[in-house]
C-alpha cells in the first residue's frame, strides 16, 4: 500500500452521482487521479469486504469518479479506481488491510 496525497473531498461528486460520500480521491506522483473505495467487515459472516462491491456498485463508483473529473478539469491525469478492504479480527488482533490497485475499470 502506498501513501497518496489527498487531492479533494468527494462529498459533492458522490452526492451528484447518487453515491454516499465514501470515496476518497488522491493524486499519485505519476499524475494518476486515484479514487479509493474503502470497504470494512468485522467478520466474514457476510463475505469478504471486497466482495461487497457488486457490478452495480462498480458502475456507481465509476460514474461518481467521471462526474468528479468533469467538474474539476484542473485535475489532469489518468483515472484509477482502487479498493481498500479492511477485515476485522474478532480476537482483537490488528485488522487485515488489503489494497487492490486498479480494481474497478470502465470496461
Amino acid at each position: 500500500m502506498h501513501a497518496l496525497p489527498t487531492a479533494k473531498s468527494t462529498w459533492s461528486a458522490c452526492q451528484h452521482a447518487g453515491q454516499p460520500p465514501g470515496l476518497a480521491i488522491a493524486q499519485d506522483p505519476r499524475l494518476i487521479i486515484v479514487f479509493v473505495e474503502v470497504k470494512t467487515r468485522r467478520t466474514t459472516s457476510f463475505g469478504l469486504p471486497e466482495e461487497a462491491i457488486t457490478a452495480r456498485k462498480r458502475q456507481h463508483l465509476l460514474a461518481a469518479a467521471q462526474a468528479y473529473l468533469l467538474a474539476h478539469p484542473e485535475l489532469d491525469g489518468d483515472l484509477r479506481l482502487d479498493v481498500i478492504a479492511i477485515q476485522g479480527s474478532p480476537s482483537g488482533n490488528p485488522p487485515l488491510i488489503t489494497h487492490f490497485e486498479n480494481a474497478i475499470s470502465g470496461e
